[in-house]
């Protein structure tokens, strides 16, 4: 069996605790009579703490060794699958891991390939991942012009949730709702919604998958489009619409996502702050999946290589009644042009959840 083991320290106090004493709290809450630790990983999740353990090795455990720090008021331990599971109480942080494209192409070369629930077909490699702080923004402001999403409250009038994709009511309801949403918060002149909604349900959900393509969530960063296929999606939207066209104005995808499960989420969504991305980050893939409405269909899409300056972020315990709303595309080169997002697997979350489900949308808006 697996732990994770967190204290961090408080704000305020001086009185010095042991690691002894964080052993013997862990041994207690575990109920075991010996517990490894892997000092390395631990403490590169105390950088607050300025410890003196840095070079401590489990033979120096015969007596008790001190934390050059304040107080430690608690310790966490919660059980994982696998691997030390590790949180920061005091940056409310977890550590996830992202599926980075490994095998970027040269140029020139063939763009790489993904094939929706078809990982076998697919020539982007993403494995393994890689560790990768994940704050968590429970509470703090965030903005579409800044790091390029936000937060939104919003009680939807769809009782059930489940219907989106099954029943067309249900769909044209949603489907205004967050058209309505989007307007107002961006102050667009036009909103056009893709669809009614695609629902997206965690591998443990078996019974709710039969029937469903293109239905997990995706477990790599990548953008929904890149500059050609985002030009091209609009134009094909306008194409639709007299007397409306893109010359001379802004004009920008979102995607609106909301969980459709009570809290806490498996499979969160964390989402890259734009203003950590560099273009060179970018590679094309060409997306292969197959919808109800459009049957076999190849586009597009942004995957997103490895950079130690990525800021990844999500916010925990998101209910149905919130939503994530961000930028896919913007035509203004000095906005946010696109946030990467992906799915992750929460080291935190409890054992036996109910895996996620979620309700996202995509919307084309217009500026004057």
């Amino acid at each position: 069996t697996v732990y994770g083991l967190v204290h961090p320290a408080a704000e305020t106090g001086c009185e010095i605790a042991t690691v002894e004493t964080v052993i013997n709290t862990a041994k207690r809450m575990a109920g075991v009579k010996r517990l490894g630790l892997n000092w390395r990983a631990i403490m590169s999740g105390l950088a607050r703490t300025k410890t003196i353990l840095d070079n401590c090795e489990p033979s120096l455990l015969s007596g008790p060794r001190s934390l050059n720090s304040s107080r430690i008021p608690e310790v966490a331990l919660f059980q994982t699958k696998g691997a030390l599971a590790m949180t920061d109480l005091g940056t409310k942080r977890v550590q996830g891991t992202i599926n980075y494209i490994r095998n970027p192409v040269p140029p020139g070369g063939v763009p790489l390939t993904f094939v929706t629930e078809q990982d076998e077909l697919s020539t982007m490699e993403t494995l393994p991942g890689t560790p990768m702080w994940i704050e968590d923004l429970r509470g703090q402001e965030t903005s579409l012009d800044r790091e390029g999403f936000a937060l939104i409250p919003h009680k939807s009038g769809v009782e059930n949730f489940h219907l989106i994709e099954e029943d067309a009511a249900t769909d044209k309801l949603y489907s205004d709702e967050i058209a309505a949403l989007v307007k107002k918060l961006t102050g667009a002149s036009h909103v056009f919604m893709q669809g009614g909604g695609k629902k997206r349900y965690g591998p443990k959900a078996t019974d709710q998958l039969v029937g469903l393509t293109n239905a997990l969530p995706a477990l790599y960063p990548h953008g929904d489009t890149i500059d050609k296929s985002a030009l091209e999606l609009a134009q094909r939207i306008l194409d639709y619409v007299p007397g409306l066209s893109l010359d001379g104005r802004r004009w920008a995808h979102y995607n609106i996502w909301r969980p459709i499960t009570p809290p806490p989420q498996d499979y969160p969504l964390a989402l890259c702050d734009t203003r950590t991305i560099s273009p060179t980050d970018r590679e094309t893939v060409i997306a292969h999946t197959v919808t109800r409405a459009m049957g076999e269909m190849k586009f597009e899409t942004t995957g997103y290589m490895h950079n130690p300056s990525h800021r990844w972020c999500y916010f925990s315990n998101m209910t149905p009644d919130e939503v994530l709303v961000f930028i896919t595309h913007d035509s203004d080169p000095t906005r946010p042009h696109q946030v990467a997002h992906t799915a992750f697997l929460d080291p935190t979350c409890p054992p036996n959840t109910p895996t996620r489900a979620s309700v996202e949308m995509r919307a084309l808006v217009l500026f004057e």
